[in-house]
């Protein structure tokens, strides 16, 4: 594949942008969005090599194109663009539903492949894309029954160039996964803060000054784009609706269990609670792959992850993903470290035992 096509240049098309360039894929890319200030940014930072403000004929020798839109707008697009491309073009986007789209566009042949990247931040546009944005993360395809498995080789391709991990998976099967994973989540979120500015303005004036920690962890989420949750929603109704439903009877049977003082029940919930969390990054190999994770006891301050990965590197410890963790309540601070394989895991809990590091023995023997 020679040329690239990106309408949409905020957080997710910017990002694409600038990891495209950056392992070198695609000769040439050209760029649609509404905002100029965006294409003339890229243009600038030299990660597309055209740009236009409309969806016209400067997409018709691409070989693949990524609509980067709000999930209300795909399928105008997609229509538009079906005309204008080749016939061996493949189409596809990122928007967080799949179902709705995927009807919509299977009357409009084979070459479209519904996508979803599992990565992104509250932060929007351009100015907060990254190269590294994919990295480490999966990347959600969703192709139609008759979909060519060429097509869909093309695109993993693609997607493991971008350092992601592709899975493939059904439209329904999306849709009920990410209403449960993503969009409650954000639903939560928001509605916490609504809850705690309705108790400030109400009987606790400043309230909101005393948030921190847990409270600020939890609904940082809260603070992306409305437009493009409230379009997310409404095409995932049916599932979002679902797990709506599920939450509000886990939250009224909570209720009863505080109401009534059922302790046992109390303290095997919130021990569940904390098994299931607990897991999650300690889960057993499944299709998408086994993590081999490290955590560590550090103290959250400058210097601490470049101090364990030039430990690290200087013993021939390849590192696949790094960070802190952050909740001030709880942890003086967590540093996770994924690496490439159980060898790699084993070596490095070795090493950084023997300099002393304080490692987290309760999540490494569930891997």
């Amino acid at each position: 594949m020679k040329k690239a096509g990106i309408i949409g240049l905020g957080l997710i098309g910017g990002s694409l942008a600038k990891a495209f360039t950056r392992a070198n894929i695609f000769k040439e890319i050209i760029a649609a969005d509404l905002n100029k200030n965006h294409l003339t940014a890229a243009f600038n930072d030299g990660v597309i090599t055209s740009y236009t403000s409309d969806i016209d004929d400067s997409f018709a020798d691409c070989d693949v194109v990524f609509i980067c839109a709000s999930v209300n707008k795909t399928v105008h697009i997609a229509k538009k663009l079906f005309p204008l491309v080749k016939k061996s073009c493949i189409i596809t986007d990122a928007g967080s539903t799949k179902l709705n789209i995927c009807q919509e566009l299977s009357a409009f042949g084979q070459n479209f492949i519904g996508g979803h990247p599992m990565a992104g931040s509250e932060m929007a546009g351009y100015d907060a894309s990254t190269a590294h944005l994919f990295e480490n993360a999966y990347y959600i395809l969703t192709p139609a029954p008759d979909t060519p498995v060429e097509n869909i080789n093309a695109l993993t391709q693609i997607i493991n160039a971008l350092g992601a991990i592709p899975i493939t998976v059904t439209p329904p099967m999306h849709d009920s996964v990410v209403a449960a994973i993503s969009h409650l989540p954000h639903i939560v979120a928001s509605a916490l803060v609504a809850t705690v500015a309705s108790a400030s303005e109400d009987s606790f004036p400043g309230l909101y000054k005393l948030a921190a920690g847990g409270f600020k962890d939890i609904t940082r989420i809260a603070s992306s784009n409305p437009d493009i949750w409230g379009n997310i929603y409404l095409n995932n109704k049916p599932e979002v609706l679902h797990m709506l439903n599920k939450f509000k009877q886990t939250l009224t049977n909570f209720e009863d269990m505080l109401k009534f003082e059922n302790t046992s029940n109390l303290w095997q919930f919130l021990s569940d609670a904390k098994d299931f969390r607990d897991n999650l990054t300690a889960a057993p190999p499944t299709i998408f792959g086994r993590i081999y994770e490290i955590l560590l006891n550090v103290v959250d301050s400058p210097g601490a992850i470049s101090a364990v990965a030039t430990v690290l590197f200087e013993n021939g410890i390849n590192i696949k993903n790094i960070g802190i963790i952050n909740n001030r309540e709880y942890e003086e601070g967590v540093l996770q470290i994924i690496l490439e394989d159980d060898a790699s895991r084993i070596k490095a809990t070795t090493l950084l035992r023997s300099m002393g590091y304080d490692i987290c023995e309760r999540n490494n023997s569930k891997m």
